[in-house]
C-alpha cells in the first residue's frame, strides 16, 4: 500500500501517490498490477502462477 511504502520510506503518503502517478504515466500504464507487470514481478497477494 502506500502507506507501507511512505512509512518504510518516511515521506507521505502524498508523496508516494504522486511519484506512482508519474511513473504510471511516462509508462503508459494505469495502476500498481500494470506496473508489477512491467516490472516482471506479481503484484504481492496476487495469485500468479505463470510468473518468470
Amino acid at each position: 500500500t502506500s502507506r507501507a511504502v511512505a512509512d518504510r520510506l518516511v515521506v507521505s503518503v502524498r508523496t508516494v501517490d504522486n511519484v506512482l502517478h508519474g511513473v504510471y504515466a511516462k509508462l503508459g500504464i494505469s495502476g500498481r498490477r500494470e506496473l508489477a507487470s512491467v516490472v516482471g514481478r506479481p503484484e504481492p497477494g496476487s495469485s500468479q502462477d505463470d510468473g518468470p
